[in-house]
């Protein structure tokens, strides 16, 4: 009888703890939706729904409190079964009232974080998290009020192409990344090896907010982006984000669970607080 027991112990602990799946679509219309992070909250344990709106988070078990916050959609939190059907309200953000001024191109500023990509050696790397960093607004702006484009440097150890996403962000109360969008999310490719990524916001008409933005690079967890480390005999997630080489002033967030770590508390979480890699050019 206390073998039995046992038994059915190790099969009920088995079975809470493994897999948890589902679904993520849009209330409106019934779509999937693409590259949503879903997280168990406060953890590093997620995943990232594929194309076709699934997920998978292993690790997680039923009754886990799950965190869904995407870009566009109202943020929802939920105890988890095996199988998971969510439905994401979208939402509108309304940006506070800005001044329409006419671009004109014709000056530029540029923002220098790094020179030569091929050069980079450090580099935040596997692990399913977002990188947000934060750039306050300077009198010196004033001449180019627009952002007019944005690189950063990413390393792809798969031959095949990898995806991971940018957003633009405004600043919260506490001056954390808050849920409102500069643009939509923006999903870039990286080839395989070192690159830089350039993105093109001229078209964007981005005014800088006066009191600042924050770019925020997502991690994505999805198949396509695992890569088998034989040393590590591990999956590691690509592409890995390029690390400021220069020691600057720390204004990189760490982001996991539904929540942000300052760049103070950063070094506790991942062993470093450097920022991302990003140059940023202005124009009028």
């Amino acid at each position: 009888m206390k073998n039995n027991i046992v038994f059915v112990a190790v099969l009920i602990s088995n079975w809470a703890v493994g897999q948890i799946s589902g679904i993520v679509t849009d209330e409106s219309n019934g779509q999937p939706i693409p590259y949503v992070n879903v997280w168990v909250k406060n953890t590093r344990i997620g995943a990232t729904t594929g194309e076709n709106g699934n997920f998978y988070i292993d690790g997680a078990k039923i009754g886990d409190l799950i965190h869904i916050s995407s870009l566009g959609y109202t943020t929802i939190e939920f105890s988890a079964n095996k199988e998971n059907n969510i439905a994401l309200k979208p939402e509108i953000n309304e940006l506070d009232k800005v001044v329409v001024i006419p671009m004109k191109n014709s000056l530029e500023f540029s923002i220098t974080s790094f020179k030569k990509p091929k050069k980079n050696r450090n580099w935040y790397n596997n692990g399913h998290y977002s990188l947000a960093r934060f750039y306050g607004y300077k009198q010196e702006y004033e001449r180019t009020p627009f952002l007019n484009q944005i690189s950063l440097i990413t390393l792809n150890a798969k031959k095949e192409n990898v995806i991971f996403r940018i957003r633009l962000l405004e600043v919260g109360p506490n001056g954390e990344p808050s849920k409102n969008g500069l643009t939509d999310n923006i999903v870039l490719e990286s080839q395989t090896g070192v690159n830089e990524i350039i993105l093109d916001l001229n078209k964007e008409k981005i005014p800088i907010p006066k009191n600042g933005f924050f770019v925020v690079i997502d991690r994505l967890n999805i198949s396509e982006n695992n890569s088998f480390n034989k040393t590590a005999k591990m999956d590691i997630l690509q592409p890995a984000i390029g690390m400021e080489r220069t020691d600057q002033e720390k204004n990189t967030w760490f982001g996991f669970g539904g929540r942000w770590i300052p760049p103070l508390e950063m070094k506790e979480f991942l062993g470093t607080n450097g920022n991302i890699a990003l140059n940023i050019k202005l124009t009028n």
